[in-house]
């Protein structure tokens, strides 16, 4: 039995047969099929249409029904089609079931309906757009929340303090060889744009083989942009050249 929800429309067809021979027939005699919910003995026709011999296919019948609650349906209730009116090859088939269906009966319907566990949780935690299946102006919000959190996660803090950032300093004679020991290190840096300031952070400090650490200031880093300049005037095997290094923003923003 398959499972709709209230206010569907539901598609279902049946064959009618000859008792004699089993060829599909044509149902006559003004038909009528109705619906009985669960055990009641009260025939529900309204929002039920019959299309006989559906598409001039002889025999194949179409039942089209509109399951709201104005026209008797109901959610949590099962339903059985049933001729009451019809004849075929000159044979009363009062009484034949031809379909059957249910609404709001499964077990995730239940459980979106009530909302207490399950889906229900999912659901109350969905924006209402889509908990109605349309997808509108709250998908741009769902993606300006993802993009922040992606910023947030994997881009520094506009405006706030940044430790660890790590250089390298190689000798201004090869560009290659690394630099150890530098000495009297500078820190400048542009941001946005602007014209190179001096660093107001803690550092450089020597890490080793060539590598300095520097911890930039919330001063340092209030901006979108920001290019590093480090510099020394010193070092093993030599003076290194300047090692520039850019970082963007965008966490917290």
């Amino acid at each position: 039995m398959t499972d709709y929800t209230v206010a569907d429309t539901i598609y279902l067809m049946f064959t009618t047969r000859a008792f004699a021979t089993g060829i599909p027939t044509v149902l006559v005699g003004t038909p009528v099929v109705s619906a009985y919910e669960n055990d009641s003995i009260t025939q529900i026709t309204a929002g039920i249409t019959l299309g006989v011999s559906h598409d001039g296919v002889v025999g194949m019948n179409l039942l089209t029904i509109v399951a709201t609650g104005a026209n008797g349906f109901e959610a949590g209730k099962d339903y059985n089609l049933v001729i009451t009116t019809g004849t075929v090859g000159g044979v009363s088939v009062v009484g034949e079931v031809v379909g059957t269906f249910s609404l709001g009966r499964s077990a995730a319907a239940v459980d979106l309906a009530n909302g207490t566990d399950g889906l229900g949780v999912i659901a109350g935690r969905l924006p209402g757009a889509l908990v109605s299946g349309r997808m509108d102006s709250d998908v741009a919000i769902i993606q300006t929340a993802a993009a922040q959190t992606i910023r947030d996660e994997i881009m520094p803090t506009q405006n706030a303090a940044f430790d660890n950032i790590k250089f390298l300093f190689v000798a201004a004679s090869d560009h290659v060889t690394p630099v150890t020991g530098a000495g009297t290190m500078t820190v400048t840096r542009s941001i946005d744009g602007g014209a190179f300031g001096a660093g107001t952070g803690t550092g450089p400090a020597e890490i080793g083989n060539g590598i300095y650490q520097y911890d930039a200031s919330a001063a340092d880093m209030n901006g979108g942009i920001i290019i590093f300049r480090f510099a020394a005037t010193s070092g093993t095997p030599g003076a290194p050249d300047d090692s520039f290094l850019t970082i963007v923003t965008g966490g917290g923003v």
